[in-house]
């Protein structure tokens, strides 16, 4: 980027410049003293400015680079203004908005110092008219306020790195803050982004008021397309930015949920023993009952005494169950004593008159009955 700096270093030559009171020029006669001005001095007017002499030493000092004798030598301009004309004001505001331009440029300070020349090329806009130096004073305030945009963009934490490695160049810092009182909360660090955004929309603005006068100036038309790329550059980070926060919010909105989610269920052991006693729950009550399978071979091999079984079992009984149950295996034998022996005598009689009785009504029940014909 070519960027000039439109500096009038050669035009500080006086152009036309009347001064109210010409140097040398007679002053007015005072008053005759009376009664009314008696014991007050009148009022001595100011010393008539060399207007050549002055502007002569800023350009000097200038030159030079000695800024400070520069800066000073612009104030005997300031002090005789009412002196002046028009356009000479309109120089001597833009003799030191250059002296404060020129010496950030020599002696790089902070990122907001081109900006003490931006009043005084401001009011040398203001008062140059529609002549070349409306125009040169306008160009140089876009100069000075795109310059603070560049400054602030290298301060972006996106950009800061790339810059240092394409220029080698360390970014000029921030300006200094202001002490902060006691008992009072230090304020916020400004946003380089948000900063070089504000500058860089208003040195758009003084450089398409000059394209505007003058619309063949190929460095306004330069600096108007890099402050385009600029603006848009700034687009993308802010994009890149919004992106990035929504991806964490969405990843912290995650973890919360999945730490929720972990909360509310149970421990691995805890689940364990919920689904062992939801299967116990689901068994059947009557585990006692079923037992140990050798106990119940060994209930079902027992056969129940004489004296447990039912008094009228003939029908659920098989004749022959007393027979086999002395004809088992030979380890199982075992001697009856006599009252046993007589109790399963008097159960056979029993038993075979119950069985008589039932034959006797079967028989009763199947004859056919005769039909009498007398």
């Amino acid at each position: 980027m070519k960027v000039l700096h439109g500096l009038l270093l050669v035009t500080f030559a006086v152009q036309s410049v009347v001064p109210s009171v010409a140097p040398g020029a007679p002053s007015t006669p005072s008053a005759l003293p009376d009664e009314t001005t008696e014991g007050i001095e009148p009022e001595l007017e100011p010393e008539p400015i060399d207007y050549e002499a002055a502007m002569g030493e800023v350009l000097a000092a200038t030159r030079a680079a000695d800024w400070d004798r520069a800066l000073l030598a612009t104030q005997p301009l300031f002090d005789a203004e009412d002196q002046l004309g028009e356009y000479a004001r309109a120089e001597s505001h833009f003799a030191r908005g250059l002296v404060w331009y020129l010496r950030e440029d020599a002696k790089p300070t902070h990122a907001g110092a081109y900006l003490a020349s931006v009043p005084s090329f401001e009011s040398a806009r203001a008062l140059a008219g529609s002549g070349e130096l409306r125009l040169r004073a306008n160009y140089d305030r876009g100069l000075a306020l795109l310059w603070t945009a560049e400054r602030w963009r290298g301060l972006i934490p996106e950009k800061s790195q790339e810059i240092l490695q394409a220029t080698g160049i360390p970014p000029i810092p921030a300006p200094p803050t202001p002490p902060v009182p006691d008992g009072a909360d230090a304020p916020e660090p400004p946003d380089p982004l948000a900063l070089a955004r504000t500058f860089y929309l208003a040195a758009k603005d003084a450089f398409v008021e000059r394209l505007r006068a003058d619309w063949r100036d190929a460095d306004t038309r330069a600096n108007l397309e890099l402050i385009g790329r600029r603006l848009r550059e700034l687009d993308e980070i802010e994009q890149q930015r919004e992106e990035q926060q929504q991806e964490q919010q969405q990843d912290q909105e995650q973890e919360s949920e999945d730490q929720e989610q972990q909360d509310g269920e149970p421990s691995d052991e805890e689940s364990s023993d919920e689904n062992q006693d939801q299967e116990n729950d689901g068994e059947p009550e009557d585990s006692e009952s079923e037992g140990n399978p050798e106990d119940q071979e060994s209930d079902e091999e027992q056969e129940p005494s004489l004296d447990e079984r039912p008094e009228n079992s003939a029908e659920s009984e098989p004749e022959g169950e007393a027979g086999e149950a002395q004809q088992g295996d030979p380890s199982d034998e075992r001697l009856l004593t006599r009252e046993q022996v007589m109790r399963l005598l008097d159960k056979l009689e029993q038993l075979d008159g119950e069985r008589e009785a039932l034959e006797a009504r079967i028989q009763r029940a199947q004859r056919i009955p005769v039909d009498r014909d007398w």
